[in-house]
């Protein structure tokens, strides 16, 4: 299988072409800076924007499926900083991408969002439901929801992964998957987790459209 990285210089994108190349797969990457990433053989780094349509066009060329990342970023952890990434970048980017995979043809889409996003916000900690609202983390959850409603409403064979708090373990778990009822998930999930779900969800036709919170066993 050949798949298209959205994000793929970011610490979940990374671990997705990780897993990918270990897996076997052949991996585009989209990203600003080819030395982002380090060269494989079975990886091709394409240097450009997520929100410029030829950069995509050219990314999507001879790949079967797309893996999106992407988040709206700040300059550092702290849920107060400043932006770094525009406000819109995942749906902007979703906005271009979908018409897109028509025309080259390509049907299976992952994209990540978070847990809290939608109909999962009843699982969120009132604590962190305060954070999203009051922090500059809203952003990226108002863009999680703007780049979801794309994705459902398209045509595509589309899987959208909520992760809860992500976590940089170097340690593969058992994941946890909660649809619109239990069980309760977890409270983090690592990088390398979620990036190895989802290659095994691209290998194995996992949760075509649906939305699930993943997290940990």
């Amino acid at each position: 299988m050949k798949i298209l990285v959205l994000g793929g210089s970011g610490r979940t994108g990374q671990w997705v072409i990780q897993e990918a190349l270990e897996a076997g797969f052949f991996v585009h990457a989209l990203v600003r800076n080819q030395e982002s990433l380090p060269a494989h053989d079975r990886l091709r780094i394409l240097e450009g924007s997520c929100l410029k349509r030829k950069d995509l066009d050219k990314a999507l060329t001879g790949t079967s499926a797309v893996v999106s990342t992407l988040n709206v970023s700040r300059k550092s952890d702290f849920t107060w900083s400043k932006l770094r990434s525009p406000e819109d970048l995942m749906s902007k980017t979703i906005e271009s991408l979908i018409p897109l995979m028509y025309a080259h043809g390509i049907s299976r889409l992952i994209a990540v969002s978070a847990s809290g996003v939608g109909d999962s916000s009843g699982y969120l900690p009132g604590w962190f439901g305060w954070l999203i609202k009051n922090s500059n983390i809203r952003y990226a959850y108002a863009d999680h929801e703007r780049q979801e409603k794309l994705i459902r409403n398209s045509d595509l064979d589309w899987t959208v992964y909520r992760p809860v708090g992500l976590t940089n373990a170097n340690k593969i778990s058992k994941v946890k998957i909660t649809g619109n009822d239990g069980p309760e998930p977890s409270l983090t999930i690592s990088r390398r987790t979620l990036a190895h779900y989802i290659i095994e969800s691209l290998e194995n036709n996992l949760h075509f459209q649906e939305s699930p919170i993943i997290s940990t066993s």
